[in-house]
């Protein structure tokens, strides 16, 4: 392979670019003994001798240090005291090397990961601490600590020896392997009676660039390495804590070089997988009563059916049903059959085996509304059409986690005010008229103290603005400006100018899911227009609006055009715009 020179393939990387977002951990593989390291990664497919041949019986059993050695002042850089040190790290680690009496690479290496696992520093130096815990390993005649992994930290590790395409676990060296098994025992140590299980396991992978660069060979190699230590790890822990551990894996190509892919040995540093284990002080406590929010109603049904043996359709809706099975967990758990979910119920479910909650997915300062089906007759088609809006709104809804119903609509437009203990729901917002709308906006912008940064609205419209559905009146929507003569204000009606951006964002977004909303008709402008130069001009400078210049099914993810700062007055026509839009399926 030819050596790759910085003129021949130009790169950025950022040595201190952090994965997933926890502050990078001290590696010492790469620490103190950089020509050793490269000297060990140079040597792993060359040095036949450093390792036992597989039909070598090693001595497993010969670790007791010889008398010279521990009589006065040990001198730690003998052969003999280093073969005791290759032998009991054999016989702690399950690992095969060479009792040679040479402090090679992977007997340094194997130091490290011996002083990881037992909490010391970890620089592959057998000094009184290291030889102590030598010791009192081989005295406990156990492989692994049984200590309680310690709380409050992320455990990182790093697996290298990876070569250009390989990407079995199998293949790395046995010192690479033995890294991983401390990964495994961690993760079985934290589901000890009294230890803090492991909730996450994350695993990331990196590749160096292909010889020619190819960055979709590159972005697959680390996606297969990081899956091939997940399926490793998952293979060790065994089906049942796997089931009870989210796995987070990813690749991320050669995006995140840890050297400049000049040499062999910086190829090598770079093509690596790197492990996370945050152990936290405790599995998440949802601080409300979450059986509003989709996912948690998903988590509650499936720790249900796996803590009960039932078999509750998991479709995160808090039915009878569900509501049920959770009273009949409470009573035989002893507590209250509230059939809400407490804290004292959520440590009860984690107790008896749940995994760990979907806390962090809750209500959004955004809104998702639906026309409401008018108090009126109507053809079948027509009603059809009114049930379409509430369907998609309702799945968009979960799918940005809506706030649902922020006013006691349809008694009144008033703000719901929310006990601490049940808060708002994830869902869709039903409107009637223009004044509906904008009180729903200023509504979530109260409850939430937060202002509202995305606004969807499915139903009928026109380039005059959104359609209101009074019972025997009509022009009771919101609508642009210049519509203000034909307005019915007594009916609700309200105009682009009466939405308050105070209780929007800055950079508020604005999808018109009807038809025509981005159409100049007759000489004037859109409503989409009308609308994001009202917002602009009320200092919201990153505010978008996306409205259909044509006609539309509900739904549809064509015929778009943006309004925004850099595309006034005209608009700029999309295709298509991004995000998931099957939402009405």
């Amino acid at each position: 392979m030819n050596t790759l020179t910085l003129e021949q393939e130009p790169f950025e990387y950022n040595f201190e670019q952090e994965p997933f977002g926890y502050q990078e951990a001290f590696d010492p593989l790469f620490a103190e003994t950089e020509p050793l390291v490269a000297s060990e990664f140079d040597n792993y497919e060359k040095e036949a001798d450093t390792f036992m041949e597989l039909d070598q019986e090693p001595r497993l059993f010969d670790t007791e240090l010889p008398v010279e050695e521990w009589q006065g002042e040990v001198n730690r850089s003998t052969p003999t005291y280093v073969r005791w040190i290759q032998r009991s790290l054999n016989r702690i680690l399950g690992l095969r090397l060479t009792v040679n009496g040479v402090i090679g690479p992977q007997t340094r290496s194997a130091i490290r990961s011996f002083q990881r696992a037992r909490g010391l520093v970890a620089d592959g130096i057998v000094g009184t601490r290291t030889e102590a815990a030598l010791r009192a390993a081989l005295s406990r005649g156990a492989t692994t600590s049984t200590a309680c992994p310690p709380v409050g930290q992320t455990l990182q590790r790093t697996v290298y020896g990876w070569t250009q395409y390989r990407r079995r676990v199998e293949e790395l060296p046995p010192d690479q392997q033995a890294i991983l098994r401390e990964v495994g025992e961690t993760i079985k140590r934290s589901f000890q009676p009294g230890c803090q299980p492991v909730q996450t396991v994350q695993v990331q992978g990196h590749a160096d660039y292909d010889t020619p660069r190819n960055p979709q060979r590159e972005q697959q190699m680390s996606e297969e390495r990081a899956q091939a230590v997940t399926n490793w790890l998952k293979n060790y822990v065994g089906p049942t804590l796997t089931a009870r551990i989210r796995w987070d894996v990813k690749g991320v190509g050669a995006t995140q070089l840890k050297a400049a892919p000049t040499t062999e040995q910086n190829r090598r540093q770079n093509r690596r997988v790197e492990v996370f284990l945050p152990i936290h002080g405790g599995l998440p406590l949802c601080p409300y009563n979450p059986t509003k929010s989709h996912d948690f109603n998903m988590w509650l049904q499936k720790s249900l059916n796996q803590i009960l043996g039932l078999r509750l359709p998991v479709n995160s809706i808090f039915g009878t049903i569900t509501q049920n099975a959770l009273r009949k967990f409470q009573r035989d758990a002893g507590l209250a059959p509230s059939g809400t979910v407490d804290s004292a119920t959520q440590q009860a479910m984690y107790a008896a085996g749940a995994s760990a909650a979907p806390c962090n997915v809750g209500v959004q300062p955004k809104l998702s509304f639906y026309q409401q089906v008018p108090n009126r007759p109507l053809t079948q088609e027509k009603l059809n059409e009114f049930k379409a809006f509430k369907v998609c709104a309702d799945n968009n809804a979960r799918r940005i986690g809506a706030f649902g119903s922020p006013t006691d609509y349809p008694v009144s437009s008033k703000c719901i005010i929310h006990d601490p203990n049940f808060p708002p729901q994830i869902g869709s917002t039903p409107y009637e008229n223009g004044n509906t709308i904008i009180q729903a906006i200023n509504c979530v912008s109260q409850s939430m103290g937060s202002k509202v940064d995305e606004i969807h609205i499915f139903g009928h419209s026109g380039s005059n603005g959104i359609f209101g559905n009074a019972e025997r009146e009509r022009n009771c929507g919101l609508y642009r400006t210049s519509f203000g003569p034909q307005a019915n204000f007594d009916c609700g009606a309200k105009l682009v100018t009466d939405i308050d951006t105070a209780s929007l964002a800055n950079n508020v977004i604005f999808y018109l899911h009807g038809c025509y909303t981005a159409l100049k008709w007759q000489g004037h402008s859109s409503f989409a227009q009308d609308l994001a130069e009202f917002l602009i001009r009320r200092g919201l400078s990153e505010a978008k609006v996306y409205g259909h210049y044509r006609s539309v099914d509900v739904g549809t993810n064509r015929y778009w055009t943006e309004f925004s700062r850099d595309t006034l007055p005209n608009g700029k026509k999309h295709g298509r715009i991004p995000g998931p839009w099957h939402f009405c399926a």
